[in-house]
């Protein structure tokens, strides 16, 4: 991308932001958050050059190079201007027992729920790869729903070491919580 414009960061509700510039992007467009328990989450679409907190609300000032130019109030709504808001969540590597050992995934268990009707991309990597991607589907639950995902191919499970888990939501108007996920495995070797 292009040389990077100045960042800014501020500490909302428990959770540090840091709002920058993609690889990629020409101005700031990406936010990067820390929550009270030390797990970092990401969301993309909101170009902020600046940040200030008002009435215990968030406000940021449109980036460099956009040509809205406006003052926006965060953590309000599910857009930005209509505009999707892209965020993921991806766990650590899990090491599950010793690192010279494989595992092998057999079945994911995803508890969540469901606010508006919405999908929700779960993908699971392996060794820092990407192995399969399921898409929960959390129309129709009201409530707390439950889904099982085996994310197998026809050669098996995944084997690796180390294995994560990632959270994408990328559509506008809807929304959705991931309240606990369970990767049942088995050893499958060196």
């Amino acid at each position: 991308g292009a040389a990077a414009q100045s960042s800014v960061a501020t500490i909302y509700k428990g959770r540090y932001y840091w709002f920058g510039q993609a690889v990629d992007g020409t101005y700031n467009n990406l936010v990067y958050f820390l929550d009270s328990n030390g797990a970092w989450g990401y969301l993309k679409g909101i170009n902020a050059r600046s940040v200030a907190i008002l009435d215990n609300n968030l406000y940021t000032g449109d980036a460099l190079l956009t040509t809205s130019g406006f003052i926006r109030r965060q953590d309000i709504g599910t857009t930005d201007d209509g505009i999707a808001i892209t965020a993921y969540w991806q766990s650590k590597d899990y090491l599950l027992t010793s690192d010279e050992l494989k595992k092998t995934i057999l079945d994911t268990y995803l508890t969540y729920t469901n606010q508006n009707s919405t999908n929700i991309d779960v993908s699971l990597y392996g060794d820092g790869t990407l192995f399969d991607t399921y898409t929960l589907d959390m129309s129709g639950t009201s409530g707390i729903g439950i889904k099982k995902w085996q994310p197998l191919t026809a050669s098996g499970g995944l084997r690796a070491n180390y294995h994560s888990i990632r959270f994408d939501h990328t559509e506008s108007n809807s929304g959705g919580s991931i309240l606990g996920y369970r990767l049942y495995w088995q050893p499958s070797g060196m």
